[in-house]
Order: C-alpha cells, then structure tokens, then sequence
C-alpha cells in the first residue's frame, strides 16, 4: 500500500557558449567519465556517480541520475574516542587511521533530472541547498581538463519571479544593484534579445548593472531596466533597497529561490518516476520565460 509524499525540485540553468543539445549531452557524459571529486564548501565535497537516459536510447530527450556528496577528512587530524575521551593516536603522536583511504562518511545522493533541451537541472531540494548545488556543478565544470573541452560554464539559480514583484513594490528604491551571466538566445522573450545581442557582439560574458537614487525622489525602473531584471531572474541576481515610509527595506532574489512541491502517490510513481514526470511539466515554465 503506498502513501502520499511530496517532491520538492530545485532548478539550475547551465549555459554553454556556443551551445546546442549535443554539446550539453556530450558535456554531461565527459564529466559522469571523469568522475572528478571537488569541493562545495568546507568538508563538504561532491562527484558524480552516475546517469541514463529517461527514454531508452534518445538521451537528447532527458537524462536522471545522481551526484554524491559527502565528508572529506582530514588525514592529518586524529579522530576522537568519545568513550576514552581523548584522541586515537600512537605513541608518537601521529593519527591513527580508522578507516581505508578510499572511504568517505555521511554519504548522501543527489538526484537530478537534465534537459539538453532547455539546459535545465533540477535536483531534489530536500537533499541539497540551491547554493551548495550551484557550487557543486560550478566547481565541477571548472576542471582543467573540462574548461579545455568545453569552455567556460555558467551555472546559475532559477530564482522566483515573485521576488522581483517584491522589489517593484518598494515605494522608493534607492539602489538597484542587476548581475547576470549572458543568456542563452533560446531563453529570451524577443524584447530581451536586443541588448543581450550587444553582449554577444561585445564578447561580454557578464553585466553589472547598479542604479541609485535619492531617498525623496526614488528610483523608477524604466522598461529595459525591467527586462534586465527578468533576464536576472535566471541568470544572476537582483538586490535592491530603499524605504517603505522611514523604514529601511531591502529585497534580493538570492534569498528566493525557485522550488516546486508536489504530491505523488508511492503506490503508483517511485520517486524518480515522480521527479520525470514533474520536471518534465514545469520545464517550459523556463524556456522562452512562459508563464513569467
């Protein structure tokens, strides 16, 4: 008899430039061969372990996986004897090894499902944070022997839109601070595109965009200020303060991150069943900004 649960799904956006399917397919596979072991933060390390496809033998139309993350210890450090109290070392002083080189503790998968079309990630958010995700693909792509293969990766949190409807409502904006890694064409809503062509055409790889104004007068973000903002919303971030009356306020989109929760039945869908099907309904939410 199976019982209800609820999936909850974290998004990343990863951009090649160029990029096509293929070549989002080609990375996944080079990186799942490599299998290399970083850092996301402090002891805190990742690698990937492994993927196929979600339809047999067509891995362009989605692939599902696993990444590990896990403790790295520090060989240099001795472990504690809660029992003794004191630390397990020999007469010379030096750690004594508890357990073989090759093993790492608190072990924990990652789930993912990857689009090649639409570049998109998702991963079980009640396994990973969105920032600890974005570092862990982050520092994986930025293996010596990737970057040489690939180029450089942009991977960056799909973020709420509702977080950008908080930071218009503030009744006077007094700094507006828009970063945002170039696009993917693909993604853009045709009023986006123009600007973003000028990066292309520039060779610019990321914009900084920061607005201020007084606290009487207040800033008025104007339409391409907005479209920026939009682009943000998936490729970087959007922060800004100002003041609801006297009082100080300030809204980011770092600190909304998009998520979808959904109930599925364990007696009808196993979790990455459930995790396919709910990925593959929302991922035109991000392709061409539908339903933004």
């Amino acid at each position: 008899m199976g019982r209800e649960k609820t999936i909850a799904l974290g998004v990343l956006n990863i951009k090649t430039q160029p990029h096509s399917p293929e070549n989002y397919l080609k990375l996944f596979k080079y990186l799942f061969k490599m299998k290399p072991l970083v850092k996301i933060r402090g002891a805190d390390y990742g690698t990937p372990f492994s993927f196929h496809p979600i339809v047999r033998d067509e891995p362009l139309k989605g692939i599902i996986g696993t990444f590990f993350k896990y403790l790295e210890i520090d060989p240099s450090k001795p472990w504690l004897d809660l029992e003794k109290h004191e630390p397990i070392v020999n007469e010379e002083g030096d750690p004594i090894p508890q357990v073989s080189k090759h093993k790492r503790p608190n072990t924990k998968e990652i789930e993912f499902v990857f689009y090649p079309n639409g570049h998109r990630l998702f991963f079980n958010a009640k396994s990973i944070t969105p920032s600890m995700a974005k570092k862990l693909l982050e520092s994986l792509f930025c293996d010596e022997n990737i970057k040489k293969k690939f180029g450089l990766i942009d991977v960056e949190i799909e973020t709420s839109i509702e977080a950008i409807e908080k930071i218009l409502k503030i009744p006077k904006i007094t700094k507006l601070e828009i970063t945002f890694s170039r696009p993917n064409d693909d993604d853009l809503a045709e009023e986006e595109q123009r600007f973003i062509a000028r990066m292309a055409n520039q060779k610019a790889r990321k914009i900084e965009l920061k607005l201020t104004s007084d606290k009487v007068v207040g800033l008025i973000p104007d339409d391409q200020t907005k479209a920026m903002m939009n682009v943000a919303i998936s490729n970087g971030d959007v922060t800004a303060e100002g003041y609801e009356g006297e009082n100080k306020v300030s809204e980011s989109t770092v600190e909304h991150p998009f998520e979808h929760r959904e109930k599925y039945d364990t007696a009808l869908q196993t979790f990455s069943a459930a995790m396919i099907n709910v990925s593959s309904n929302i991922l035109g939410y991000f392709t061409k900004q539908k339903g933004r």
